[in-house]
Order: C-alpha cells, then sequence, then structure tokens
C-alpha cells in the first residue's frame, strides 16, 4: 500500500514556541524517509468524549534534513474536526504520527481542505511539487540549505 502525502501529528509530538508550532520540527528517523516536500501535516488530538480529531494546525513540508531529522514545514492555523472509524480511532489513540490512507484522505476530502486554507493556486503548486518522482526531489534538496 502507497503512502498518501497527507500525515497527522498530535500536538505533543511538536516543538512550539508562543503557541505555535516551530518552522523546523525534528522527526522520528523511521519517518524521514517517508515524508516529501509537498506532504501534508495535521495536527491534532482525538476528544474522548466525541472521539472526533480536532485539528488545530495545517502544515505542508517545505524541505528535509535527513541528517538532522527534521522538516522545515508551512504553517497555517487551522479549525476543523474529522470523523475516524472505531479503526480509525485507534491510531488517533495510539500513535505520534500516522499517514492517512488514501481512502480516508478521499473520505475526508483533504485536498479541497488544504486547497481552502493554503489558497488553491499555492495548493496547486505544492501538489505538483509533492507529484515528483522521489530522486527529482532529492536532486532539487541537495542544492537547498536546510
Amino acid at each position: 500500500m502507497a503512502d498518501s502525502r497527507f500525515w497527522r501529528s498530535k500536538e505533543s509530538a511538536l516543538t512550539f514556541f508562543e503557541g505555535v508550532p516551530s518552522e523546523i520540527q525534528k522527526v522520528d528517523e523511521k519517518f524521514i524517509k517517508r515524508f516529501a516536500p509537498g506532504h501534508a501535516i495535521l495536527v491534532g488530538d482525538l476528544n474522548p468524549k466525541t472521539e472526533c480529531g480536532e485539528i488545530n494546525w495545517a502544515g505542508v513540508i517545505d524541505s528535509i534534513s535527513e541528517s538532522e531529522t527534521s522538516i522545515k514545514i508551512i504553517w497555517r492555523n487551522a479549525d476543523f474536526i474529522l470523523k475516524p472509524t472505531s479503526a480509525g480511532r485507534a491510531y488517533w489513540r495510539k500513535l505520534d504520527w500516522f499517514n492517512f490512507a488514501e481512502a480516508v484522505v478521499e473520505r475526508y476530502m483533504l485536498d479541497a481542505i488544504f486547497a481552502d486554507i493554503f489558497d488553491e493556486i499555492e495548493w496547486r503548486k505544492i501538489k505538483k511539487l509533492s507529484d515528483l518522482p522521489q530522486q527529482s526531489l532529492k536532486q532539487m534538496n541537495q542544492f537547498q540549505v536546510v
């Protein structure tokens, strides 16, 4: 099963500065090779009373530093709710990070949500970047200072 380009992170798994997620985030080594520029990150937690995922931040990966196991993210404030299935709620409860399945991305209409949050034209440019083959992205990133 191929990874989607949408990820979820618990707020507690990120570094914040004055209530805003830091632009540079350290990530677990097991994820660094699965991330790519243009991937989207939803930040939020499962509300145990409503069993809904409450999303407070949306981000897009701008660049990756494998040597530092860090990613640079463009953040936007967000405020929306996702209703996971019982199987999905297990991911929300147990994992700090997870990759949304493509069927879930479509069900939640995450592409449309991110187009609204990031401006549709900007989101289309980002989406094209994430559709490039990984080898091309690595060649592009070798010239970036991260």
